[in-house]
């Protein structure tokens, strides 16, 4: 049986199996990318709510867009919070990781779960 994470299967099905994961290659990011991903968290940071919604549309349009997204910005928002822990930071990683979990594991919409964590930043 071949699936992305072990939710996909009910613990009856898990407990008969031998698991195992293979690993995915590491996210890169690229300077380019580094600018970009700060300005969308000055975007996040700040009160406006619009932009706040257009990131999410943008952003939230596929599923596995969405992951890719998520996997890097999550991955340069930890090398900020290591540099400069901030609450805002630290709320910021875990609103990103829950969001990546839930787009991952159920079949939700992503723009739906962005514009959820999106909107809920203080």
């Amino acid at each position: 049986l071949l699936a992305e994470t072990q939710e996909a299967f009910l613990p009856t099905i898990l407990s008969r199996c031998t698991s195992i994961l293979l690993e995915t290659p590491a996210a890169e990011i690229t300077e380019q990318e580094r600018e970009v991903y700060q300005k969308i968290l000055d975007v996040l940071a700040s009160e406006q709510l619009g932009e706040k919604l257009f990131l999410a549309q943008k952003y939230g349009t596929k599923k596995e867009d969405a992951l890719i997204w998520l996997e890097k910005i999550i991955l340069y928002t930890r090398e900020l919070l290591v540099q400069q822990p901030t609450m805002l930071l630290l709320t910021l990683v875990s609103g990103l990781n829950e969001a990546y979990k839930t787009i991952k594991t159920t079949n939700v919409n992503p723009r739906f779960v962005l514009e959820h964590i999106f909107l809920a930043l203080p």
